[in-house]
């Protein structure tokens, strides 16, 4: 079954609406074939002019592939609607809602019995669009053109994809973010497989996400860590200088290190042992040699 990245022009589509800073942003589900949109003003300011779409959700079923598709039926419920979409020969609920200013929010919440092995999410992207985000990563800033692999893990040396910090979660640079909200592993096809689209891909049987708009990048930014969290003004000294190398051989190393940085009045409060501190990697055992 192949991805429909773009609803038919002029198909029908029933919509919520949510007034913020930015204007008028309108979450719409297209009845007929199952496809998401998020709609906003653009940079300049002109009414429901940037759209970020996505196809119908796919679904793997006992090893086949479904579209979640046509509406068939809606009721207004107090955030936004909730839905009846056929999938196979069957329905789901879902939910499109406002969960907050701005952030555009969409939830199976009964697969009935269908046997789920994963969900996917497939939107339209080209060249121009850049991707920042998935928590800590070591390869590049942009993720536009990579397989990004969600999954906290630890490896030593030279880490590339894998991370410690790991985030399902993008920026994009057409004035958006994306928040896969499940927390299970996933991945995030940035245009690596497709030249034409990006791919998220969740190892669980959920679909659940938010996309909240901008169309400037700090406002996604602040309403995303609107809802999920800010984190409180770290003290003084940690935005001051600090000194960090993966390894220190020797304390002689260190106290030179220490000792030249004040002689030559270079302010700093932090010093960083990274892992090789310990005698074998993170068995968090102090090498007193």
């Amino acid at each position: 079954m192949q991805w429909l990245l773009q609803p038919a022009p002029g198909a029908a589509y029933l919509a919520i609406d949510n007034t913020n800073s930015s204007g008028v942003v309108e979450a719409r589900v297209y009845t007929d074939s199952g496809h998401l949109s998020l709609v906003g003003p653009d940079l300049a300011g002109n009414p429901l002019t940037n759209a970020i779409t996505f196809a119908p959700p796919q679904v793997l079923l006992g090893g086949e592939l479904h579209n979640i598709s046509r509406v068939l039926s809606a009721i207004v419920i107090s955030t936004g609607l909730q839905l009846v979409q056929q999938l196979s020969t069957t329905s789901v609920v879902a939910q499109l809602t406002f969960t907050a200013d701005g952030v555009m929010h969409y939830e199976v919440d009964n697969w009935g019995s269908l046997p789920v092995n994963s969900v996917s999410l497939t939107s339209a992207s080209d060249a121009s669009e850049n991707f920042y985000g998935f928590g800590e990563k070591f390869n590049q800033f942009d993720q536009a053109g990579r397989l990004v692999h969600i999954l906290t893990f630890d490896n030593a040396g030279d880490k590339q994809d894998s991370s410690y910090k790991a985030a399902p979660w993008f920026i994009s640079t057409r004035g958006y973010g994306f928040h896969l909200d499940p927390s299970a592993e996933s991945y995030f096809d940035m245009r690596a497989g497709y030249a034409d689209r990006f791919v998220v891909t969740n190892l669980f049987p959920a679909l659940k996400f938010n996309v909240v708009y901008g169309p400037k990048l700090t406002d996604v930014l602040s309403r995303y860590t609107g809802y999920s969290g800010r984190p409180p003004t770290p003290p003084a000294w940690t935005f001051a200088p600090r000194l960090s190398s993966d390894i220190w051989q020797t304390g002689g190393q260190v106290r030179y290190a220490v000792t030249k940085y004040r002689a030559l009045g270079i302010p700093g409060s932090v010093f960083v042992f990274d892992s090789p501190w310990e005698v074998a990697y993170n068995d968090f055992t102090w090498n007193t040699a």
